[in-house]
């Protein structure tokens, strides 16, 4: 995933295996994440580059986000879920690309009805 000008949008359903292993994997540039319980999981893809930058934006109910086996999400513990809070906009950077992976991920924005 690289960002352009023709960036590519899906909408996914995060998975209710509610794990790492079984979380749905985000692959486009603006994810939109349907969520049915509060543990239901999206994983962050592996082997990204270093400075690759991706949207999920949250459902109507909360959920987690789990980095690829290996990785660790805004300092945290090694393979540890976050939280992908409900309707809102979540930007996810690349820190670190490889087996060892880290990322960065901001809240932006929080969507109303």
């Amino acid at each position: 995933m690289a960002m352009s000008r023709s960036m590519s949008v899906a909408a996914i359903t995060a998975s209710t295996t509610q794990t790492q292993a079984g979380g749905t994997v985000c692959n486009a540039d603006f994810n939109v994440c349907t969520v049915a319980n509060s543990s239901d999981a999206i994983t962050i893809p592996a082997n990204l580059p270093t400075g690759t930058i991706f949207f999920l934006v949250g459902g109507a109910n909360a959920g987690l986000i789990f980095p690829p086996v290996g990785g660790a999400i805004n300092g945290g513990t090694v393979d540890a879920s976050k939280p992908l809070d409900a309707s809102v906009v979540h930007m996810v950077t690349v820190t670190l690309g490889g087996s060892a992976s880290t990322y960065r991920i901001n809240k932006l924005a929080a969507l109303s009805s």
